[in-house]
């Protein structure tokens, strides 16, 4: 019974890798094609983050004033 279960878990798990990636290419392109503008998403995010290099981030935040708490 068990190795029956292992089996379908297998499955399930192979047929969710292989179904993933399609989805969100077919959602980008339906959301591309309805005018949604994708640089929404990626508008609060450094581009030294969204390219991996956090280091650059965190050096560039440091050295920024920070604004007063105000009352």
């Amino acid at each position: 019974m068990s190795q029956r279960t292992n089996r379908s878990n297998m499955a399930f798990a192979m047929l969710r890798g292989t179904l993933t990636f399609p989805v969100v290419i077919n959602v980008t392109a339906l959301l591309l094609m309805m005018g949604f503008d994708l640089t929404r998403l990626t508008r609060h995010f450094p581009t030294e983050l969204l390219l991996g290099e956090p280091d650059r981030v965190l050096a560039q935040s440091s050295k920024e004033p920070r604004e007063a708490a105000t009352p």
